[in-house]
């Protein structure tokens, strides 16, 4: 975060994987100019002591998770039912899939042998709910992907927050690319791919 003349005043980044990655003078360079270092993302005591490791007690605040504290709140005020009656889908009867980085969609091979797989899933009767990220409709455009889909993968346009959230309790499994999805299928117990 930073204040005023873009002076950096607090970090609240990944503090506890940064053990293994404190090497890079970098990283450590803005942890010990940093007025105020505040592990949030995965927020443990480790994330403490990874600054601590480092030299850094002061400033340090263990204040929680904040997309945690975000999920729950949000997961009081759906009704998962309602959602999954709007998509057709059936609590624990089908697989959630996300795929949006860069080095997926870009990838021609990669992607299509994401699609080949996911096709595959599909065609042994499971069904696959697939809300589609713009960068990734586009590219599996561009490269014919949505030619022969099994009827079991459904492709949908983007979903609101609230319904991603609902759809990751709900689902039997996630299959994403993405930290955040996996995050929030480990808070509401369900096993991401």
């Amino acid at each position: 975060t930073y204040g005023k003349k873009n002076k950096l005043v607090a970090m609240n980044d990944t503090i506890w994987l940064l053990s293994d990655l404190m090497e890079f003078g970098k990283t450590r360079f803005l942890f010990k100019i940093n007025a105020t270092n505040i592990p949030t993302k995965y927020a443990t005591k480790t994330a403490v002591e990874n600054l601590k490791n480092e030299g850094i007690t002061k400033g340090v605040y263990l204040v929680g998770d904040v997309m945690l504290d975000i999920a729950l709140e949000f997961l009081k005020k759906i009704n998962v039912k309602k959602i999954l009656n709007f998509y057709d889908l059936e609590y624990k009867n089908f697989v959630l899939v996300t795929i949006h980085r860069a080095e997926n969609t870009d990838n021609k091979d990669r992607l299509t042998n994401i699609f080949l797989a996911l096709n595959k899933i599909a065609e042994n009767g499971i069904k696959l709910f697939f809300p589609i990220h713009p960068r990734t409709r586009k590219k599996a455009e561009e490269y014919g992907l949505f030619r022969e889909l099994n009827k079991n993968l459904i492709i949908n346009p983007p979903i609101p927050y609230t319904h991603m959230l609902a759809l990751e309790k709900a689902a039997k499994v996630i299959i994403t690319d993405s930290g955040g999805v996996q995050k929030e299928g480990y808070f509401v117990g369900t096993p991401c791919v």
